[in-house]
């Protein structure tokens, strides 16, 4: 029997960043994930050794990164985006809403990453960290919740005994349905389609995004500080729209791309592998019950509108570490209902509200009647003059306060979280 203060279940990017910040705080962890270890990604000599799975990261998530001491690992490998064009006229500059990193005293508004990137220096950094067991290629079979803990019978055989449990095992969690959790959940109208595409010109460490009327395409930077022709696309419709794309041709998908985005990055000139998937909402009734806890996708997904999904994972790892930071301080059980109450109802009340903003969004540019779409972009125009607007718009994106127009806004909470000062610098 393995005993360990805390099981993490699922090796991604959410489990790893939590079992990495526990860790660093004394607390011995295991983590058990379905999969292989990660391999160290190889050199991207074409579009298509590129991972079509892609995460862009706010503010608030690198500075996450940082402070658990992996950004560095990701060297070249995060490119930045300065600013973001999102439109729906005829062209470009109609219906259009600008945001720019400087309004929000930034640097940048957040990074493009490839999400094997991200899992390969967080897994890194595991497999040095003292304190930590990584067990990859490892199931459950079973799961107790006992009164001061858990404890999980593996596959082959072997058992482990915890103060508690992480499930961070994805949007099809083991965890959650062997405790049968009540989630509310449904189909989202669209279906998305990721793709990494050379264009003919420099993306200017922009992120574009077009609404048509089958849902939104994204234009993501992507190949780090050296190769400002790369992008990666989400391309969200209809599913007959987006089954009709899968099936054209590279030819015939690249000159679909360059019409559908107004040849804003030029002409597409080179598409590599397309993965298309259906879109679903999920969220948990609950984050926390006892010494079981759920994080990430395995507590809920929305749409990748706003690429808020990895994001909304990583404010789920800063509260539960804050959370952790303060059992420590205080010499209470790990699993005190106490400490987890505020931070559930936070997770909760964020997770709800972003949610329901992509559904607004979604809904909003989804109304083709034609008296509908000049007074929409009439309102899009009228937000894009008003300043202060903007700024509390990309302020709630980026994960940062909002403290006005005569300074800089401080990093978010997870500078002044207890846990941060336990991290590397």
């Amino acid at each position: 029997m393995i005993e360990t203060d805390i099981l993490v279940v699922g090796g991604g990017m959410v489990g790893a960043a939590l079992a990495l910040g526990a860790a660093r705080m004394g607390y011995a962890v295991t983590v058990v994930d379905a999969g292989p270890a990660p391999r160290p990604p190889g050199p991207a000599r074409t579009v298509g050794d590129h991972d079509v799975r892609v995460s862009a990261l706010t503010r608030s998530s690198d500075y996450l990164l940082r402070a658990l001491g992996v950004w560095e690992a990701l060297g070249g490998h995060a490119t930045p985006y300065r600013h973001m064009h999102v439109w729906e006229g005829e062209t470009p500059r109609s219906g259009a809403i600008r945001f720019d990193a400087e309004s929000v005293c930034q640097p940048d508004l957040g990074h493009i990453v490839e999400n094997s990137q991200t899992r390969w220096a967080l897994w890194q950094a595991l497999e040095a960290q003292s304190g930590v067991a990584c067990l990859p290629e490892t199931r459950l079979k079973t799961l107790q919740v006992l009164d001061d803990g858990v404890e999980a019978g593996l596959a082959d055989g072997d058992g482990i005994r915890a103060g508690m449990l992480v499930g961070a095992d994805g949007a099809r969690s083991w965890v959650r349905e062997t405790l049968m959790w009540p989630t509310d959940e449904r189909d989202y109208p669209h279906h998305a389609l990721v793709a990494n595409v050379r264009m003919a010109r420099s993306h200017r460490y922009t992120a574009w995004q077009r609404f048509l009327p089958s849902g939104p395409l994204a234009l993501l930077p992507l190949g780090g500080q050296g190769d400002e022709t790369l992008i990666s696309i989400v391309w969200s419709a209809w599913p007959d729209t987006l089954d009709g794309l899968m099936a054209r041709s590279d030819e015939a998908f690249l000159e679909a791309l360059t019409d559908a985005s107004q040849g804003v990055l030029g002409d597409a000139l080179e598409v590599g592998p397309r993965q298309a998937f259906p879109l679903r909402y999920r969220q948990t009734q609950r984050f926390v019950q006892g010494p079981v806890v759920l994080l990430g996708d395995a507590a809920h997904t929305i749409h990748p509108l706003a690429g808020q999904g990895v994001n909304l994972g990583f404010r789920d790892v800063i509260g539960a570490l804050d959370v952790l930071a303060r059992a420590r301080e205080l010499g209470l059980p790990l699993a005190e209902p106490r400490l987890w109450q505020g931070w559930q109802r936070e997770r909760r009340l964020d997770v709800t509200r972003t949610a329901a903003a992509m559904q607004f969004f979604c809904e909003v540019y989804g109304i083709a009647l034609p008296g509908f779409m000049p007074l929409r972009r009439l309102g899009i125009s009228v937000v894009n003059r008003l300043a202060p607007v903007k700024r509390r718009i990309m302020c709630e994106a980026l994960g940062i306060p909002d403290v006005g127009t005569n300074q800089p806004p401080v990093s978010n909470r997870a500078c002044r979280s207890r846990w941060a000062v336990l991290s590397p610098p």
